[in-house]
């Protein structure tokens, strides 16, 4: 079942042309929110909400910037760069798995080698996602770079 939703969730982000630099940049600013606001955000929500448990905010905190991305960037990318963006995109959302996992523990449902392979290294994994975002945002303008000739003199 998690496999599925992984799958629909990077098909469907390649699909809608969703630019991996912004999606990586919503996941960290929603990362940043759940992690800084959260407390001062539940203070305010649980006068309408009292119910409401405080990971939920944090976790709606953490979604709501990718969602805004998904909803306001969809289509901003060419076609034929589709394929391109979908090992960028691939690592955005493993990413973002990632930092949703401590709310629902995601990772659970994998296997047990998987799941080590996943939690022991985070850090490195994101550290990558990042790397490979940033350079499909910097390829496409790699070739237009000037070439520097020796001068004789």
């Amino acid at each position: 079942m998690l496999g599925i939703i992984a799958l629909a969730a990077w098909l469907g982000t390649v699909y809608l042309r969703v630019p991996p630099t912004v999606m990586f940049l919503s996941i960290l600013v929603g990362k940043l929110f759940s992690e800084e606001l959260s407390d001062e955000v539940y203070g305010f929500v649980i006068n309408f909400l009292p119910n409401i448990e405080a990971k939920y905010v944090q976790l709606s905190l953490l979604l709501i910037p990718v969602i805004l991305t998904v909803l306001l960037m969809k289509g901003t990318t060419t076609r034929s760069k589709m394929l391109f963006n979908g090992l960028p995109l691939f690592f955005c959302l493993l990413t973002l798995a990632l930092f949703i996992n401590p709310y629902f523990n995601v990772v659970n449902n994998l296997e047990e080698s998987q799941r080590i392979l996943l939690t022991q290294n985070e850090s490195y994994i994101v550290a990558f996602a990042a790397t490979i975002t940033l350079v499909s945002a910097w390829a496409p303008h790699m070739k237009g770079l000037p070439k520097h000739k020796k001068h004789k003199g």
